[in-house]
């Protein structure tokens, strides 16, 4: 019983962790003007805490549902899962927040309501990584759900 509420914890932190780290680049790839741009980035700063608490809740719980099966650690798709994983969070640690600071600052200087050439060439810089990143989250649900041996 209490290892389905540890993995049903363990995996709302997970999908509120990635949803937001999926959600925020396709906002800020998908803002056409600078008010929209400006209030993707607001409301990204109004809820970044929270990637932060549910990638603490989901290390927290897979540590926990390790202890009551640690049998787990010797599965191939477990082990990936957690590569993979700490891999995405050093990523988006990394650069989220440097990136939420030099769009405010391109947008800041900006006094037109269409997105600045700069702007939107350093939104499509980091597309490659973006979507590297969202594959990857794929990937791990993937091997989450599916558990291939």
């Amino acid at each position: 019983m209490i290892y389905f509420i540890m993995y049903y914890i363990h995996v709302l932190a997970a999908i509120t962790t990635v949803g937001i780290s999926i959600a925020f680049p396709i906002m800020t790839r998908s803002a056409r003007t600078v008010s929209e741009a400006r209030q993707h980035i607001d409301l990204f700063q109004k809820i970044k805490f929270i990637p932060h608490i549910g990638s603490i809740i989901v290390c927290l719980t897979s540590s926990f549902l390790l202890m009551l099966q640690p049998d787990l650690i010797s599965e191939p798709w477990f082990i990936l899962s957690l590569l993979i994983y700490f891999f995405i969070q050093v990523y988006t640690a990394s650069t989220i927040t440097g990136r939420l600071k030099k769009q405010s600052l391109i947008l800041q200087a900006h006094t037109e309501e269409e997105l600045p050439l700069q702007y939107k060439l350093f939104t499509r810089k980091a597309l490659p990584m973006e979507i590297t990143s969202e594959l990857l989250i794929i990937v791990l649900i993937v091997l989450i759900i599916f558990k291939p041996t």
